[in-house]
């Protein structure tokens, strides 16, 4: 008898696949629904010990509403999770995925892998051809946006993008933004009209970032209640930055003061102008109108006050031009990192000594292998070796060596 019974639970019992069961909707069934034997829920993940029978649909969480929801402040927290540039890139790159899915009449969530697919290869036909690591990036945005378990498969994809790079082999280079070293950065203050609020500011931001071999988001999260002015350094409580997200062992960054920079003058130049205009607290670097008058949006007390770091960003290819420095590459503010770094390890400042100096791990390579840049003199010619000769008459002889 217990035999049969044993024998009726194993008919009854459902073999289904992961995705097919719906947990929660089980688990509700209304009982009017239900057989009059359990009905075991098994899938091949399932391991029962002698003895042990499978769980059955009753055996499941009964959910409702409150294990759904989240609270206002929860949901703020979520929306503001990750870096804040990791998050703009983010939604940037799902903006334009939907706007071209509804161009395309096709869903953006969750997508068929047809769709994911296509987009890929639409954005491997834009022109100029688009790096190909920066297609794998917004790729990746796009993926973990759909819904957990319902998510595109990626191997097609990202075979599709191994042949890309290969068949486009400059999408894989990494251009790297050309160093702007001490000499730059003085002819950009020089360039600077330190009579006006605007100069002021401008001859604050370059000082401070190449001082602090800083990326566009450190300056631009400085905040005056954080910063102290000594006679003879700046020192700057930062709350975080890159390597430190959390901010712990982020120490003070101490610029000390130097005779070209002049950081401790004009910071305090800067400052007494803000104290001027009411303004004790909060971001050091704010946004000035064309006729160096802080804009509404800066006399705010809230987080838009702040010059962002994509406006750092954009200033500072403005000031390079105001003083007519001319590069072989694009320029950007990260050249400044790179120009600290530069100078720094050319004057014997190498290893954890140059790490520390920019915020970087210890260990890390990065300072020597991205940052430090090799110097080639664009003026310098290898062939001004070789002596000139007139057409039709053989070369001179070069002079022996001394």
């Amino acid at each position: 008898m217990a035999a049969d019974a044993a024998d009726q639970d194993i008919l009854d019992a459902e073999l289904v696949d992961d995705d097919a069961v719906d947990w929660s909707g089980t688990a509700l069934l209304p009982a009017s629904t239900r057989s009059h034997h359990p009905r075991y829920l098994v899938d091949r993940h399932t391991v029962l010990a002698p003895g042990e029978l499978p769980p059955t649909a009753e055996d499941q969480p009964r959910y409702t509403e409150a294990d759904f929801r989240i609270s206002a402040d929860t949901a703020q927290r979520r929306a503001r999770a990750g870096a804040d540039n990791t998050r703009i890139n983010r939604a940037a790159a799902i903006r334009r995925f939907e706007q071209w899915c509804a161009a395309e009449g096709r869903v953006a969530r969750p997508c068929t892998d047809a769709t994911y697919l296509e987009y890929a290869a639409h954005l491997m036909r834009q022109q100029p051809s688009p790096k190909a690591d920066t297609i794998n990036t917004y790729m990746g945005h796009i993926w973990r946006w759909q819904p957990p378990g319902r998510r595109p498969e990626r191997d097609e994809t990202l075979a599709l993008l191994d042949t890309y790079r290969r068949e486009n082999p400059r999408t894989n280079r990494k251009k790297q933004a050309p160093a702007l070293q001490l000499s730059d950065v003085l002819a950009m203050i020089d360039a600077c009209d330190e009579s006006t609020p605007t100069g002021q500011r401008d001859v604050v931001l370059l000082g401070m970032m190449y001082q602090m071999l800083g990326r566009r988001s450190e300056p631009a999260a400085v905040d005056i209640e954080y910063l102290e002015v000594l006679d003879h350094q700046v020192v700057i409580d930062l709350e975080m930055d890159k390597t430190h997200q959390d901010g712990e062992g982020l120490d003070l960054i101490r610029l000390h003061d130097r005779p070209d920079t002049q950081l401790v003058r004009r910071t305090r130049t800067w400052l007494a102008w803000l104290r001027q205009q009411g303004i004790t607290n909060g971001p050091l670097l704010r946004q000035l109108s064309v006729a160096h008058n802080l804009t509404k949006r800066a006399r705010s007390a809230g987080p838009e006050a702040r010059l962002s770091p994509a406006a750092i960003g954009e200033r500072i290819k403005v000031l390079a031009a105001n003083a007519g420095i001319r590069k072989p590459a694009t320029i950007t503010s990260q050249g400044i990192r790179a120009g600290a770094s530069t100078d720094l390890a050319e004057h014997g400042v190498r290893g954890k000594q140059l790490a520390r100096a920019g915020r970087w791990r210890d260990d890390s390579a990065i300072p020597e292998q991205v940052y430090v840049r090799p110097l080639i003199d664009p003026a310098v010619d290898p062939f001004a070796a070789v002596p000139a000769a007139r057409p039709g008459e053989p070369a001179q002889e070069a002079p022996a060596p001394a």
